[in-house]
């Protein structure tokens, strides 16, 4: 008989509620032993198990009294909350009292089978209602907050591939029951979450065939062939190709679409277009408590609008995403995400209003399309985030601005945008960026070797985006040692162009070097030239001589050079340059010296 009033949610975070209290447990450990034998309500773990999921193939001496501590530690959380008799001894291992039906998986797995069945009955409407329950259940990654060792590894896998299933099925039947805007936007987001998912691309072109949007339809395939050839060296499948055929001859099944002008169905539920979580999201803690803080307060008159800006691979995005989830229950009706896929075109504030509103399933119906979507937001608790879309100074007319609502707005330039609370993203410090190499590898790795790990990040000026494919690289070859990586690393650093650094520089580079191509030719002239300033940190006297300008002139260019965020303010005259963008105005100098030399002119 299980124990009365607890229920477990492991389809997000972790959490054991008794009687709808939170007690989940604080320390890592036992909070992995209890998502554990959560997940095996129905049957006994063994202590081999155990150990094998806390510690893996290297378990340290004493590894069974070690497990034991750690459930004695159990036990008396368990007890503090009245729930002692929830975890179970048993001969060679350990249970818990919970009863399937309270645990959100085992829901989950019924609505999926039902919405599966339904399906298959003919019934879309009542599948489309099975897997859409299944779907609010799983809203983000499993066991979000757990450490998962092998076994829970292999679970988050099963439970993020059935998410993955039940996603397919419901947008199914939704094509079946003539949804096709609502789920458009939605399958553009799981395209760009699951680039080589074959079944999401053909949704997506039938959503779109089927309204109208052959090119679009078209555009989608040659997108994910393009990737499959160049990543992976194969071709689309065979049901993908006779779609393609399909919508180039506009015949078969998919004939007799809805043209253009037909009326447009609005949603009958709020929009929920925010990308997921960033799970392994590092620091910013200050930075992000407080925003969080000034887009919750009703208080504010207006609406609340945070801007985010930064260099390049800083983390806007990351952080733009993570402070989103943070507040959107406090925006039930909608949470709108926007982002400029092609770097080199930003969008205007029509297309701007224009896309939300297709977002939202209500058209402009001959309205101005920002007043269009002001007016549709009014009355309405509703979340923007636009991400790099466009200039700042061109959003004023796109934002909410009814009460109740709220803007998130990156840019990689100064986002003047009034009254808005500023954040200004910067590399993170060592400690930080440390911290974030550990989420990112596996367990211990970086405890063996810690100078080598700060000096990893030191290399690349705490840059996450760098951090990050430096850990992709690591965990690549997990038997290297860190010492001899970071060896590696400052070698080609110091001899290669930062674009032939291959553990960063094909995705880091780019970001880079397009910042620098943006700026004016006196700008890009005066950054170069930073790489003489010798010192890491120096004044606008130092600047001056190095421009050969008056320090009246080197001000103003280090201004419109912090503007850019490829400089960064310390103090009122003080400044300095993160570390990768002082690698590329040495690199961009050195270009500059071999033309002049080479044309045989005077620099």
């Amino acid at each position: 008989m299980a124990v009365d009033g607890i229920t477990v949610r492991a389809l997000d975070r972790f959490e054991l509620l008794v009687d709808g209290t939170p007690a989940t447990p604080s320390a890592p450990k036992p909070r992995q032993i209890l998502a554990l034998l959560s997940l095996r309500c129905a049957e006994t773990v063994t202590v081999e198990t155990l150990v094998d999921e806390l510690w893996g193939e290297h378990p340290p001496r004493g590894a069974v009294a070690a497990l034991q501590t750690h459930v004695y530690e159990l036990r008396k959380e368990l007890q503090a909350v009245r729930a002692r008799d929830f975890l179970l001894t048993r001969p060679h291992g350990y249970a818990v009292d919970l009863s399937p039906r309270h645990l959100d998986v085992t829901r989950f797995e019924h609505h999926l089978a039902a919405g599966a069945a339904a399906l298959g009955q003919g019934d879309p409407t009542a599948a489309r209602r099975h897997l859409a329950d299944a779907l609010r259940l799983s809203t983000g990654r499993p066991l979000a907050n757990v450490v998962c060792g092998r076994t829970l590894a292999n679970q988050v896998t099963l439970l993020e591939e059935a998410r993955l299933r039940a996603l397919e099925l419901r947008v199914e039947a939704d094509l079946q029951l003539d949804r096709y805007d609502e789920v458009i936007g939605e399958l553009r987001v799981a395209v760009v979450e699951h680039p080589y998912h074959e079944g999401f691309v053909l949704q997506l072109m039938t959503a779109l065939h089927r309204r109208g949007r052959r090119a679009e339809a078209l555009a989608a395939y040659r997108a994910l062939r393009g990737r499959l050839v160049r990543d992976l060296g194969v071709e689309p499948g065979g049901d993908l190709q006779r779609l393609h055929r399909e919508v180039i001859r506009a015949d078969g099944a998919l004939r007799g679409i809805p043209l253009p002008g037909v009326p447009h169905h609005p949603r009958t539920h709020p929009p929920v277009e925010l990308p997921p979580d960033i799970v392994d999201f590092t620091g910013r803690d200050a930075a992000v408590r407080e925003a969080t803080g000034q887009l919750l307060d009703k208080s504010t008159r207006g609406f609340p609008v945070v801007t985010i800006a930064g260099m390049p691979g800083v983390g806007k995005t990351a952080t733009a995403v993570h402070l989103a989830h943070a507040v959107r229950d406090g925006f039930p009706d909608g949470q709108l995400y926007l982002c400029r896929t092609d770097r080199a075109a930003p969008l205007g504030p029509a297309e701007i209003a224009e896309r939300l509103l297709r977002a939202c399933g209500v058209s402009a119906a001959g309205q101005d399309p920002a007043a269009a979507f002001r007016g549709w937001c009014r009355g309405r608790r509703v979340l923007v985030v636009l991400d790099d879309v466009a200039p700042a100074e061109q959003l004023r007319a796109v934002l909410p601005g009814a009460a109740g609502c709220a803007a998130i707005v990156t840019s990689r330039t100064v986002c003047s945008v009034p009254d808005a609370y500023a954040l200004t993203l910067w590399p993170m410090d060592p400690d930080e960026g440390t911290a974030l190499l550990s989420r990112l590898l596996p367990r211990g790795r970086l405890e063996k070797e810690p100078a080598a790990a700060k000096g990893i990040i030191d290399a690349v000026g705490g840059l996450p985006l760098a951090v990050r494919h430096l850990a992709t690289a690591l965990a690549a070859a997990p038997a290297r040692r860190l010492e001899a990586f970071l060896d590696s690393l400052t070698n080609a650093l110091d001899h290669r162009p930062l674009s032939q650094v291959l553990t960063i520089g094909p995705r880091v580079h780019p970001r880079l070097d397009a910042a620098y191509r943006e700026l004016s030719g006196p700008d890009q002239h005066a950054f170069r030239l930073l790489a003489l300033v010798g010192a890491t940190e120096f004044t606008t006297d130092d600047a001056a001589r190095a421009f050969l300008l008056d320090p009246v002139g080197a001000e103003m260019a280090l201004l419109r050079l912090a503007d850019a965020h490829l400089v960064r303010p310390l103090s009122d005259d003080r400044y300095t340059v993160p570390t990768l963008l002082r690698r590329l105005a040495l690199e961009r100098l050195a270009d500059l010296s071999r033309t002049v030399a080479g044309s045989g002119a005077m620099p």
